[in-house]
């Protein structure tokens, strides 16, 4: 437990000082660094700092702006923002309510600070979220579909938040970044469904 404890202080520690300085860094340097700290898996990242797999996919679509999505369960920071880059994402759209987060790296302001040393800017959504006592309801096979709509007739009466978010996804290639790691139970499938709609450009969920 101890361990734990010192690891974790360590690695917090790590990215203060990350994005503390002024100065600008290599993605290659960054992850290097992240993977140091036991933030990132060495064998998933590239010599030039990108997740390999995540490299491979965006070779294939190198000028197609499209819509991703991402959850951070499972992930640490290192491989996540790794996938971002990857995917040559430019905006982050953190459409959690509430953009806070115990594990490390992914609170709105550390996530912020962090995306904008590899070239991502970060943007919180919080009308695009869930309000905690709905989102028992996505992560149920059974009532997901119901929640899916009750979450679209509730976004529809704020559609100029849904059209901010639409013009970011048209002027770049955006992310909908949120917790769970399968998009199926969480409401950014269903975002990203509307968002498809009104800018005619590909999903993907990576």
């Amino acid at each position: 437990m101890r361990h734990d404890t010192l690891l974790r202080r360590r690695q917090r520690d790590a990215l203060t000082m990350m994005v503390a300085r002024s100065m600008a860094i290599r993605p290659a340097q960054f992850f290097r660094e992240l993977v140091a700290s036991d933030l990132c898996d060495a064998g998933v990242v590239s010599s030039s700092g990108i997740l390999r797999d995540a490299l491979d996919e965006a070779e294939k679509h190198p000028k197609s702006s499209r819509i991703y999505t991402l959850g951070y369960e499972g992930r640490g920071i290192g491989d996540f923002l790794a996938t971002l880059l990857g995917a040559r994402v430019t905006d982050i759209l953190d459409v959690r309510e509430h953009a806070s987060s115990r594990k490390l790296g992914f609170s709105e302001r550390m996530l912020a600070r962090l995306a904008s040393k590899i070239g991502i800017t970060y943007h919180h959504i919080p009308e695009l979220g869930v309000p905690r006592e709905h989102r028992e309801l996505f992560g149920n096979l059974s009532t997901v579909a119901l929640a899916r709509n009750e979450y679209r007739r509730r976004i529809e009466r704020n559609i100029d938040v849904l059209a901010d978010a639409a013009a970011l996804c048209r002027d770049g290639r955006a992310a909908l970044v949120c917790y769970e790691r399968d998009a199926r139970y969480c409401h950014r499938y269903a975002l990203s469904t509307m968002l498809r709609e009104m800018t005619q450009l590909e999903v993907q969920h990576l």
